[in-house]
């Protein structure tokens, strides 16, 4: 990839900082986006000395819809964004049925109007260019129904249909777009989900946590392929899980789902 300015949302922890980094290292100067102003000036500080380039703080929240718009627009005008990382997100941790509709509606706006209305923003600029790349970050979660948090799997279902969509329309002008699909990552995800730090997080057998920076590097690494995976499943294990449940009755994953969703409640 050529040198350029990147877009990453949700930057200021886990895989959207491990992306920072990796983009910081490879030369591209950095937009970074969360709403922990604090967090992304030290963040950009660091970028700064580490690997002299250009880092801009966008502190924001993502679910402020006029916030937003404002900074789309911003950015269609400048037409600066070669790589975009729609990474924001986060789960609601309980079933659809409960809880206040409002969280949910922060869960929508996050995960699909952000990453829909930046991606449309930054568009003309790559196709002018002829070339670009959009990175939404979806998870394996997006294959697999979640009665436990159905939004979650939902939107980001949405996210990898939406990455396929964008492959088969921009293609043709240079612009590549990636679902990137990981499984359990060790990142504040799961404290955030009221789980506690002391949430498992072993490796047991085939069965393997992947570290954030492992994420981003194998996610721009693909990227350079001379023929770039749309859906991009990272770790040999969940690779497995990804084509197990491509094969299995959907029955069968239903059953098996319901079960994980009584063991939790």
């Amino acid at each position: 990839m050529k040198k350029t300015t990147a877009l990453i949302t949700g930057a200021s922890v886990g895989i959207g900082r491990a992306f920072a980094h990796s983009l910081a290292k490879r030369g591209h100067d950095l937009i970074i986006n969360s709403r922990r102003k604090e967090v992304l000036d030290e963040l950009a500080a660091e970028l700064r000395t580490n690997y002299d380039v250009q880092v801009e703080v966008a502190a924001f929240d993502l679910n402020d819809s006029e916030a937003l718009n404002e900074f789309a627009l911003q950015e269609a005008e400048k037409a600066r964004i070669g790589i975009l990382i729609n990474n924001a997100g986060f789960g609601a941790g309980k079933p659809f049925s409960k809880g206040e509709y409002a969280d949910q509606q922060q869960l929508l706006r996050v995960h699909i109007d952000a990453a829909t209305r930046l991606s449309h923003a930054v568009l003309p600029g790559m196709k002018s260019r002829g070339e670009g790349a959009i990175i939404n970050v979806a998870s394996l979660a997006g294959f697999i129904p979640n009665p436990a948090d159905a939004l979650y799997s939902a939107t980001k279902a949405y996210l990898i249909r939406f990455s396929e969509s964008l492959h088969l329309e921009l293609g043709q002008y240079g612009i590549i777009s990636q679902a990137l699909c990981p499984g359990f990552i060790r990142t504040e995800f799961h404290e955030r989900l009221g789980q506690g730090k002391d949430f498992n997080k072993r490796n047991r057998g085939i069965f393997q946590w992947m570290e954030a920076d492992t994420i981003a590097e194998a996610s721009l690494n693909a990227l350079e392929k001379r023929k770039p995976p749309v859906i991009l499943v990272p770790g040999r294990f969940y690779r497995f899980l990804f084509g197990l449940n491509r094969v299995l009755p959907r029955a069968f994953v239903y059953r098996q789902a319901l079960r994980r969703y009584k063991s939790r409640i």
